[in-house]
């Protein structure tokens, strides 16, 4: 999207997973999720590239134009909570991430001053 542009959009959902649901995975346990979506409408990724997006240091940026950590550290981030993330994406037609939160049940604590 970077040279021609595009469209990004950001939502966020609540979901209930039980225990027969695919979008269950091993790391994560049957309850309320808050479901982070993001999507574009960029040039896409094939099958190769997808494999490896969560690896440590790659990236498909020229030289100097990122260190290729992003993703991976978002993803321990968020697998270190219970969730999980999805992606689908096509090329020529875009990408799409779901990052599962698992809902925090509760009232809010008032910050220490």
């Amino acid at each position: 999207m970077q040279d021609v542009g595009g469209v990004l959009e950001v939502s966020l959902d609540e979901v209930e997973i039980d225990a027969g649901d695919p979008d269950l995975s091993v790391d994560m346990q049957p309850g309320r999720y808050q479901i982070l979506t993001v999507s574009d409408t960029g040039h896409g990724m094939d099958a190769s590239v997808k494999e490896r997006i969560f690896d440590p240091f790659f990236t498909t940026k020229g030289m100097g134009k990122g260190t290729g950590m992003g993703l991976s550290v978002v993803h321990g981030i968020v697998k270190s909570h219970g969730g999980k993330i999805n992606c689908r994406s096509k090329p020529g037609e875009g990408t799409t991430f779901e990052v599962f939160f698992p809902t925090i049940e509760g009232e809010a604590s008032d910050p220490e001053e």
